[in-house]
């Protein structure tokens, strides 16, 4: 048996975060006895003395100190296991499987995966990043819960358009293609080399009807 425990380092941890006893025993819903109580048991059976009082507070001793930054760890993932278990009690997801295209803009990503931790912070996001058409796209989205994709055909039913993006084709000063004065268009393009990534297992006709930058 364990001589102390995790409901007195708590103890101890809201009495030196709110500064007195009384604040720890009104914002546990305790009697002020209570808490002392609990904490004189704690270092009676620590052998150890973890408080001293400075004036009107109570404060850490260099034992305390150094014992409370090890069981804090403990007392975060202790909250978290219980927090963890309420959403599966509210029937809430625990874990979230997102496949992103490697074009979609880093910035809005990591905007949106940022509020997303903020309203669901027991949600754990698994980001897999793909580039189109490659082997581990088709792999991931076979697990993905959702996928923000590039698509060049019509997805009707199977999605909703969130944003273009925009692409500008470089050329070196003296290739043929800068000195057009109107767009570049397909007939444009198409008879200079096209540098595509693919995947081994890739159709080879895929890249054939379209220019991928």
């Amino acid at each position: 048996m364990h001589k102390t425990t995790l409901e007195q380092w708590a103890l101890l941890e809201k009495v030196i975060e709110l500064g007195s006893f009384a604040k720890a025993a009104e914002e546990t819903h305790r009697s002020q006895s209570s808490v002392s109580y609990n904490l004189a048991l704690l270092q009676e059976r620590l052998g150890v003395a973890l408080l001293h009082p400075s004036g009107r507070r109570a404060v850490l001793t260099p034992a305390g100190e150094l014992l409370l930054s090890q069981v804090k760890p403990l007392l975060q993932a202790f909250s978290y296991v219980e927090t963890r278990a309420a959403t599966l009690h509210n029937g809430a997801r625990t874990r979230l499987d997102l496949v992103v295209d490697s074009i979609f803009p880093r910035e809005r990503l990591f905007a949106i995966l940022r509020q997303f931790q903020q309203r669901h912070p027991q949600t754990q996001v698994r980001l897999t990043e793909v580039l189109e058409n490659m082997k581990d796209e088709q792999e991931a989205r076979s697990e993905a819960d959702v996928m923000v994709l590039t698509r060049r055909q019509d997805i009707t039913g199977r999605g909703e358009w969130l944003m273009n993006i925009d692409f500008v084709a470089v050329a070196h000063r003296d290739h043929p293609l800068a000195r057009l004065s109107g767009p570049l268009d397909d007939s444009a393009l198409a008879s200079w080399p096209l540098v595509r990534i693919a995947d081994r297992s890739d159709d080879p006709q895929t890249g054939r009807d379209a220019w991928t930058f």
